[in-house]
């Protein structure tokens, strides 16, 4: 796709380009942004409204196929961390039952990993709920591989 897709920063709400082509501002996370087309987040329209930041910034890997990587982490305030929390919950309900898309712009793929970097007990037993209830489904599989992330990441630095 020209210009790294439609879900980009220079195609969201919350960006303003005072400056050169391309560059500009995220209102929503304060940061300058160099190369708007090739950098994205969970927050643009096209993946969810959500208006507290939820996840990092990511910016394309380079090459093909195209990937996105991290690139600068959300900011955490109580705010955030009791959202990422209702977020992470929501996969939780009956209507849903578990189902979530595969995919690092989803906010709950993004809640959930943020959780885990943030090491939220409260998050945590969030994220174990998703595994016993869901221990087949894609939601539990990716709650069960960011626990083992947060478990490896704690005896590394014990």
């Amino acid at each position: 796709m020209p210009n790294g897709g439609g879900d980009n920063c220079g195609h969201c709400d919350h960006f303003s380009r005072p400056g050169r082509p391309g560059q500009g501002l995220c209102n929503l996370r304060q940061e300058e942004i160099e190369s708007s087309f090739w950098t994205y987040c969970a927050n643009h329209p096209y993946h969810s409204g959500e208006t507290l930041p939820i996840g990092p910034i990511y910016v394309d890997a380079g090459g093909y196929p195209y990937r996105r990587i991290p690139w600068k982490n959300a900011p955490d305030t109580p705010e955030i961390r009791q959202r990422l929390r209702e977020i992470a919950r929501s996969v939780l309900d009956p209507n849903l039952q578990g189902v979530l898309y595969p995919g690092v712009m989803q906010p709950e793929y993004n809640a959930i990993a943020e959780l885990v970097r943030l090491r939220d007990p409260e998050g945590r037993n969030i994220l174990q709920t998703l595994v016993d209830k869901f221990p087949d489904q894609d939601v539990g599989k990716i709650a069960a591989a960011e626990l083992e992330k947060w478990d490896q990441t704690e005896n590394s630095e014990s």
